[in-house]
């Protein structure tokens, strides 16, 4: 790839993603998520790392602080019960997270904090984005089983 078609510099490298991640992929709490559903019949940690994934290249794009984009990502729902970020946000300050890291899990609800932070702000789209995709992802298969259903009876 030519210089010029580079995008590391606007989106970061999978290596630079990895070192803000990295110490919390050890996390029981990170492993146990590996077992529960979370949207649809994806689980929790492919949710979490994904919108991990996306708050880290949204945040290049706004100049946010990429790290504490990729970690609040990475923790925002984990072991949370539908809009309650207790769990997370305790984890959050358990790991003496910085306080941008808290906030952004607390607020990428929307309630009961609305984002104040370009991170935070970052967090709630990178979940949006992902959510939208994987309904995407659960229709299309269902769609695809659907037709298969239809052959058979034809």
């Amino acid at each position: 790839m030519s210089a010029q078609h580079d995008l590391t510099p606007l989106f970061g490298s999978p290596e630079r993603f990895h070192t803000h991640i990295a110490d919390l992929l050890s996390l029981p709490e990170l492993h146990s998520s590996r077992e529960r559903p979370h949207h649809f019949d994806l689980t929790e940690y492919d949710h979490l790392l994904l919108v991990s994934r996306h708050a880290h290249r949204i945040s290049r794009l706004v100049r946010a602080d990429d790290r504490i984009c990729a970690r609040a990502g990475l923790l925002h729902d984990l072991g949370a019960h539908w809009f309650d970020t207790t769990a997370p946000c305790e984890l959050a300050q358990r790991l003496e997270e910085p306080h941008g890291v808290w906030h952004a899990i607390r607020a990428h609800t929307l309630f009961p904090e609305l984002p104040r932070t370009k991170e935070a702000w970052v967090v709630v789209a990178a979940d949006l984005l992902t959510s939208a995709q994987e309904c995407h992802f659960v229709f299309r298969r269902a769609r695809a089983r659907a037709a298969e259903r239809l052959r058979r009876r034809l």
